[in-house]
């Protein structure tokens, strides 16, 4: 081998434990294995339009960005902003975020607290008939209070309040999919 030669065989040995992984992470698509939150969803064809809207007036608050922006990226649906066009509607009626104390220790301090996060929301038909009634979705988490590192256990607080936003939010738009099967089977019968 000349001493140019020996450099090139070392990267191309190294270039195949990284094909081999990338072949696996490729594999793991055909095989029906998905990373949460990616998987896209089909919905039913009467809500191949929608509308998505917030109670209380509210123009652009973050859940109500996310529930789009989700609608965006994981079906099929096409957002519309016009009020007077005739389309089902996904109204998000709020949420709400709380916490309790959960443990505390032998001086009576707390030392886990327990995350409780509720959003309400309901769907109409066009012609404004409730496919959903008003539902409200609650999540629960649970986090140890670390009182030697405030700033890490309130970036803990947040990160688990921005999954808790996000499972509810997969859980309307399961909800919504779901609205498919049940109307299909109605006209089964």
């Amino acid at each position: 081998m000349t001493k140019n030669a020996l450099p090139v065989a070392r990267n191309r040995a190294a270039r195949i434990p990284r094909l081999l992984v990338v072949a696996g992470f490729l594999s793991f698509g055909g095989c029906g294995f998905h990373l949460r939150g990616t998987q896209h969803a089909v919905l039913p064809a009467q809500l191949s339009v929608l509308r998505v809207t917030m109670g209380g007036g509210s123009a652009y608050p973050p859940l109500l960005v996310k529930m789009r922006d989700a609608l965006r990226t994981e079906t099929d649906a096409r957002l519309i902003d016009n009020a007077a066009a005739r389309v089902p509607t996904l109204t998000l009626w709020g949420e709400n975020i709380g916490s309790e104390v959960a443990a505390i220790d032998v001086t009576g301090r707390a030392t886990e607290y327990m995350l409780d996060y509720e959003v309400s929301f309901s769907l109409t038909d066009a012609s404004g008939r409730q496919i959903i009634p008003a539902h409200t979705i609650k999540i629960q988490r649970e986090y140890r209070f670390n009182k030697l590192n405030v700033l890490a256990t309130e970036r803990e607080n947040a990160f688990l309040q921005n999954d808790m936003q996000r499972d509810a939010i997969h859980q309307i738009i399961r909800q919504l999919v779901a609205v498919g099967a049940s109307h299909e089977g109605s006209h089964a019968n």
